[in-house]
């Protein structure tokens, strides 16, 4: 098997504000309960979010990847 990484590269002026995994994505509308019994058949995907505007040591990247 091969991994594969997902990346979202946001290059918006204002940070980043929206969800970072696929719970947040959902807004459950269900009681507490009822939210920790799906959660458990769920996975939760985690964004990996590079906010280029907020980079730092961004001369640690390639020519490319500066810009």
């Amino acid at each position: 098997m091969i991994p594969i990484i997902s990346l979202v590269f946001y290059y918006g002026s204002e940070p980043w504000d929206g969800p970072v995994d696929l719970y947040d994505m959902f807004q459950l509308e269900g009681t507490k309960e009822e939210n920790e019994i799906l959660e458990k058949y769920l996975p939760n995907y985690k964004i990996n979010l590079v906010d280029a505007e907020r980079l730092e040591d961004v001369e640690k990247f390639s020519d490319d990847l500066q810009v």
